[in-house]
């Protein structure tokens, strides 16, 4: 099982987007989203219905006067503390890839691989003709070069080929130079 680790931050909404403090300030977030389903809610709440410029509205205001940064790193390390306990009771192997610096915040795993690097800012954002300025429209598969895909094969392929699931961090620079 392979887990790409995100930041504690990402905003959970029922269309599935990777929501950040990001889209709170772009004047152009979520325009290309083609979306007319309703999207029901528990608790009484009225249904959803996809509207870019109501969801940029509401992003902004929830990261400027609700967001609780020690909440959602507690609720994160909570997830990764049950998925960890899954994995322990269900004898799996597992490798986390930290997306971010803040994937693991005070956080250390005891039943996973995990490796050091951090695939924003080690690897993707490291990428010599990556275009920093269209971030927010990152077509790249996994957001990261052809090259650097297949050197991210590599690293998960060595590790399953020798199958050594010892929880342990394992280092990715001979891979992403």
């Amino acid at each position: 099982i392979i887990f790409c680790i995100t930041d504690p931050s990402r905003l959970s909404n029922p269309f599935k987007l990777p929501i950040t403090v990001n889209q709170a300030t772009d004047k152009n977030a979520f325009i290309e989203i083609q979306d007319d389903k309703q999207y029901f809610h528990s608790h009484g709440l009225q249904s959803s219905k996809f509207d870019a410029k109501e969801l940029r509205t509401a992003v902004k205001y929830y990261y400027k006067m609700l967001y609780d940064d020690s909440h959602m790193e507690t609720t994160h390390r909570g997830l990764l503390r049950e998925i960890e306990s899954v994995v322990k009771k269900n004898n799996k192997k597992c490798i986390f890839l930290q997306c971010f610096s803040e994937s693991f915040p005070d956080y250390i795993p005891e039943n996973v691989v995990w490796g050091n690097l951090y695939l924003y800012e080690d690897i993707s954002m490291k990428e010599s003709n990556y275009d920093k300025s269209t971030a927010s429209k990152d077509d790249r598969k996994n957001h990261l070069n052809e090259k650097n895909n297949y050197n991210m094969y590599l690293f998960l392929k060595d590790i399953i080929d020798k199958d050594d699931f010892t929880p342990r961090e394992v280092k990715m620079e001979k891979y992403f130079k």
